[in-house]
Protein backbone atom coordinates (compact mmCIF):
# COMPACT_ATOMS: atom_id res chain seq x y z
CA UNK A 1 0.00 0.00 0.00
CA UNK A 2 1.35 3.41 -0.98
CA UNK A 3 1.53 6.31 1.46
CA UNK A 4 -0.55 9.39 0.68
CA UNK A 5 0.95 12.86 0.97
CA UNK A 6 -0.95 16.10 0.72
CA UNK A 7 0.27 19.38 -0.70
CA UNK A 8 -1.79 22.36 0.42
CA UNK A 9 -1.55 25.15 -2.13
CA UNK A 10 -2.08 28.77 -1.16
CA UNK A 11 -5.55 28.47 -2.70
CA UNK A 12 -6.34 26.11 0.20
CA UNK A 13 -7.32 23.29 -2.16
CA UNK A 14 -5.57 20.06 -1.17
CA UNK A 15 -3.72 18.11 -3.84
CA UNK A 16 -3.39 14.45 -2.92
CA UNK A 17 -0.40 12.63 -4.33
CA UNK A 18 0.81 9.12 -3.80
CA UNK A 19 4.41 8.65 -2.72
CA UNK A 20 6.49 8.38 -5.86
CA UNK A 21 4.08 10.45 -7.95
CA UNK A 22 5.49 13.53 -9.59
CA UNK A 23 3.37 16.64 -9.92
CA UNK A 24 4.32 20.07 -11.18
CA UNK A 25 5.30 22.49 -8.45
CA UNK A 26 3.57 25.85 -8.71
CA UNK A 27 4.06 29.18 -6.97
CA UNK A 28 0.96 28.77 -4.81
CA UNK A 29 2.14 25.60 -3.06
CA UNK A 30 3.29 25.72 0.56
CA UNK A 31 7.10 25.64 0.94
CA UNK A 32 7.15 23.06 3.73
CA UNK A 33 4.77 20.74 1.89
CA UNK A 34 6.90 20.82 -1.25
CA UNK A 35 10.08 20.04 0.70
CA UNK A 36 8.31 17.25 2.58
CA UNK A 37 7.07 15.64 -0.63
CA UNK A 38 10.28 16.30 -2.58
CA UNK A 39 13.32 16.58 -0.25
CA UNK A 40 15.58 16.99 -3.29
CA UNK A 41 14.21 20.56 -3.58
CA UNK A 42 15.74 21.63 -0.25
CA UNK A 43 19.27 22.30 -1.60
CA UNK A 44 17.80 24.38 -4.45
CA UNK A 45 15.83 26.55 -2.05
CA UNK A 46 18.80 26.98 0.27
CA UNK A 47 21.12 27.74 -2.64
CA UNK A 48 18.93 30.65 -3.76
CA UNK A 49 18.68 32.03 -0.23
CA UNK A 50 15.37 30.57 0.94
CA UNK A 51 16.44 29.32 4.36
CA UNK A 52 13.00 29.52 5.93
CA UNK A 53 12.22 25.89 5.11
CA UNK A 54 12.94 24.97 8.71
CA UNK A 55 11.02 27.82 10.32
CA UNK A 56 7.33 28.02 11.15
CA UNK A 57 6.61 30.24 8.11
CA UNK A 58 7.26 27.31 5.78
CA UNK A 59 4.08 25.66 7.09
CA UNK A 60 1.84 28.39 5.71
CA UNK A 61 3.89 30.47 3.28
CA UNK A 62 3.66 29.68 -0.43
CA UNK A 63 6.67 29.48 -2.71
CA UNK A 64 5.46 32.64 -4.42
CA UNK A 65 5.24 34.57 -1.16
CA UNK A 66 8.57 33.31 0.12
CA UNK A 67 10.64 34.04 -2.96
CA UNK A 68 8.94 37.38 -3.62
CA UNK A 69 10.11 38.53 -0.18
CA UNK A 70 13.64 37.81 -1.39
CA UNK A 71 13.13 39.69 -4.67
CA UNK A 72 13.05 36.61 -6.90
CA UNK A 73 10.72 35.48 -9.65
CA UNK A 74 8.53 32.67 -8.28
CA UNK A 75 7.99 31.19 -11.72
CA UNK A 76 11.73 30.84 -12.33
CA UNK A 77 12.17 29.24 -8.91
CA UNK A 78 9.36 26.77 -9.66
CA UNK A 79 11.03 25.98 -12.97
CA UNK A 80 14.27 25.11 -11.13
CA UNK A 81 12.40 23.03 -8.55
CA UNK A 82 10.58 21.09 -11.26
CA UNK A 83 13.84 20.42 -13.11
CA UNK A 84 15.35 18.94 -9.94
CA UNK A 85 12.28 16.81 -9.32
CA UNK A 86 12.26 15.51 -12.92
CA UNK A 87 15.93 14.53 -12.60
CA UNK A 88 15.28 12.74 -9.29
CA UNK A 89 12.22 10.91 -10.66
CA UNK A 90 12.90 10.34 -14.38
CA UNK A 91 10.51 7.40 -14.70
CA UNK A 92 7.59 9.17 -13.04
CA UNK A 93 7.89 12.57 -14.69
CA UNK A 94 4.54 14.08 -15.67
CA UNK A 95 5.95 17.35 -17.07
Amino acid sequence: MKTKKTLKPFTLEAIHITKGDVIEITHDMIIGDVVLAYPETLPVLQEIGIHCVGCYASTFESIGEGVAKHGMDPFMVCKKLNEVIRKAHPNNSQH
